[in-house]
C-alpha cells in the first residue's frame, strides 16, 4: 500500500482536487485487485497441499494400530513396569448376564398420570369417531324418546317444592333424610362397593382394568420385575 499511494507531496499538492480522488481511487483499486489476487493464490495453494496429502495417503496409508484393552494387560513378574498381553478369557454366563428388560432404564411417567391415561383409554370406547358418528346420531335422535318421568302435575308440582327448599350448598356426598334419602344412601352404598372391589381386584368402578391389574398381566407375561420398582413410577 505504501508503495502505490507514496507520491510525492509537491506533486500532489500542484494537482487539483478532482485529480487527486480520481489518483486515490484508482490506487484504492489496484490495491484491491492485489489483495484479491493474494488471496485466490493463497487459497489455490492450500488446496494443492491438501491434494498431495491425500495423494500421499492413499499410495502410504498409515499404519493400523489396534486400540489396547485395559481388561487383557497384566503385569508380568519380574517384568518392572512393563505389561504383556494376556489371551482373553472365556467367561461363563453367570445369572447378572441374563438380557435386562429394555423398559427397566426408561424415565416412566410418575403413577397419576399412568392411571389419568388408563382412565382415557377406558373411556374411548365412547368416543365420538367418523366411523362411528353415524350410529352415535342414531341412538340419540332416531330411537324412540324417553319416557318423561313425571306424568301427573301433582307430581311435577311436589318435585319443585322439593327443589325449591334444598339449600343453596351443601357438601358434597350429603343427602337429605327426608323423601329421597334412602335411595341416595343406597347409591352410596354402591359406589362404595364398587370402590372397594376395584382395589382389590385391580378394577376401575366400571370394571375396567385398573393400573394395578396392568401390572400384574405384564409382571405374569415378561416375567420382569414389577413396574412399580421402576424408576419414574
Amino acid at each position: 500500500m505504501s508503495r502505490l499511494l507514496a507520491k510525492p507531496v509537491a506533486r500532489l499538492s500542484r494537482r487539483s482536487l478532482r485529480a487527486q480522488s480520481a489518483w486515490y481511487n484508482g490506487a484504492t483499486d489496484r490495491l484491491a485487485l492485489e489483495i484479491r489476487l493474494a488471496s485466490q493464490a493463497r487459497h489455490q495453494a492450500t488446496a494443492e497441499r491438501n491434494e498431495e496429502r491425500q495423494q500421499r495417503e492413499k499410495e502410504d496409508p498409515m499404519p493400523y494400530v489396534q486400540e489396547e484393552d485395559p481388561n487383557l494387560l497384566v503385569q508380568t513378574p519380574n517384568s518392572g513396569a512393563l505389561f504383556t498381553y494376556k489371551p482373553a478369557e472365556d467367561k461363563k454366563p453367570s445369572f447378572d448376564d441374563r438380557p435386562k428388560d429394555s423398559l427397566a432404564d426408561r424415565p416412566l411417567l410418575p403413577r397419576k398420570k399412568l392411571r389419568a391415561l388408563i382412565e382415557l383409554y377406558n373411556q374411548t370406547p365412547s368416543f365420538i369417531t367418523p366411523e362411528t358418528l353415524d350410529s352415535h346420531i342414531d341412538r340419540e335422535f332416531a330411537t324412540s324418546p324417553r319416557r318423561p318421568q313425571f306424568l301427573e302435575a301433582e307430581s311435577l308440582r311436589r318435585e319443585v317444592v322439593r327443589q325449591n327448599s334444598l339449600p343453596e350448598m351443601t357438601t358434597a356426598g350429603m343427602t337429605d333424610i327426608v323423601g329421597q334419602g334412602l335411595l341416595h344412601a343406597t347409591t352410596e352404598r354402591k359406589t362404595r362397593a364398587k370402590r372397594l372391589a376395584g382395589a382389590l381386584w385391580g378394577v376401575d368402578e366400571n370394571g375396567h382394568p385398573d393400573l394395578e391389574a396392568i401390572e400384574e398381566a405384564i409382571e405374569q407375561d415378561s416375567g420382569t420385575p414389577a413396574m412399580r420398582n421402576r424408576r419414574g413410577i
